[in-house]
């Protein structure tokens, strides 16, 4: 009897362990696939990274406008007028050719509906251009460049510039409830306020007071000013977070063209029960324009 069992318990473990070697074996020979198509995914990664760079470089030989960009000079305090320089480079200029920079108001229904202004464009040393114009704030413009000569005349495009949505749309903001402190005392909310703000380099465009409105069935119960005339308030329930980089480096709040303001405010819960809090985080720049957030956002 022992040795029908014992000869039954053999052929089970031989049976298993030919099942795992081949259970092995096909999981090689899966991990192989696997590592053969990954090659070749990364093969024709590089071949469309390659093809793109090619492209680019055709596109940036066959370009006369080598290099392009706008600059805000000054907007009015009551937002009704832009200033701006519009500048660039071109690769080439036939001789005796007159410049122009055409620009135009980017119509309601289509970027083509557009009726186009002309004005002389000086061109100087290294081929490089510049033009200063006051504009309409409250509109979407397209801008061109123009070479006529007494044979031909070229034109190309030069940008498409949404100063309404770039200058009202420069803040974003991620706040949140941050519910990983260590603070013990559970009579506190504390909120994560994250602000980054593309001011392009223009001072007016900074964040001058961040201010926190606490309410409480739809009324103000509280204010709390987190940051007042471009500093942060000195206050021990408000710490600034500090930015890293994606190697974990401190870097510096300010590059000069946008600011991240990251901060960590405790705010006193006065009961326990009652409706939920609404927060209002109220960002204002130095030309007086605020920004509104609610934190949670209405459904």
């Amino acid at each position: 009897m022992n040795k029908g069992l014992n000869k039954i318990i053999g052929i089970f473990l031989v049976v298993f362990l030919i099942a795992n070697v081949i259970t092995v074996i096909r999981f090689n020979n899966i991990t192989e696939d696997i590592n053969r198509n990954f090659n070749k995914l990364n093969y024709l990664e590089k071949n469309i990274d390659e093809l793109s760079e090619n492209i680019n470089k055709v596109n940036s030989r066959q370009d006369w406008i080598t290099s392009k960009d706008y600059k805000v000079l000054e907007i009015d305090k009551d937002y009704k007028n832009i200033t701006i320089m519009i500048y660039g480079n071109l690769k080439e200029l036939e001789n005796n050719s007159k410049m122009y920079l055409l620009y135009g108001k980017v119509g309601k229904t289509s970027s083509d509906e557009i009726e186009w202004n002309k004005v002389s464009l000086d061109v100087s040393y290294g081929l490089k251009f510049s033009k200063t114009l006051k504009l309409p704030y409250n509109e979407d413009y397209r801008f061109k460049v123009l070479a006529e000569s007494p044979t031909k005349s070229r034109s190309e495009e030069l940008l498409y510039v949404y100063f309404k949505n770039e200058i009202k749309n420069r803040i974003s903001t991620h706040i949140f409830e941050n519910t990983n402190s260590n603070d013990k005392d559970k009579d506190y909310t504390r909120l994560d306020v994250n602000i980054d703000n593309n001011y392009k380099s223009q001072k007016k465009f900074k964040v001058k007071n961040i201010l926190i409105n606490v309410y409480k069935n739809n009324k103000i119960e509280d204010t709390i000013s987190v940051y007042e005339d471009g500093k942060l308030v000195k206050n021990s329930d408000i710490k600034e977070i500090p930015n890293y980089d994606k190697n974990n480096n401190l870097i510096d709040n300010d590059d000069g063209k946008v600011e991240k303001l990251n901060y960590n405010v405790k705010i006193k819960n006065d009961d326990k029960e009652g409706p939920k809090k609404k927060f209002e985080i109220v960002i204002e720049d130095y030309m007086g324009q605020k920004f509104i957030e609610e934190y949670p956002k209405a459904k």
